[in-house]
């Protein structure tokens, strides 16, 4: 895309990442709301930050101590 960048697919335990593009330092897509099988506890309401959506991971930036 010439107008941002594109965040690879990433994959882990047959769950997938979709791409994710970012266009003039903004977000154009959110994050995908996502629930695994067997999850032992929910967040909600958490709102990813411009590092987490370029990642694509939830709580990416190294200072967090979530």
């Amino acid at each position: 895309m010439s107008h941002g960048t594109l965040i690879n697919e990433l994959s882990a335990d047959n769950y997938t990442i979709p791409q994710i593009s970012l266009q003039a330092g903004r977000m154009t897509e959110k994050l995908p709301e996502v629930l695994l099988p067997n999850l032992k506890i929910v967040f909600c309401g958490t709102a990813a930050g411009n590092r987490s959506a370029a990642s694509g991971a939830y709580y990416a930036q190294p200072g967090n101590r979530f």
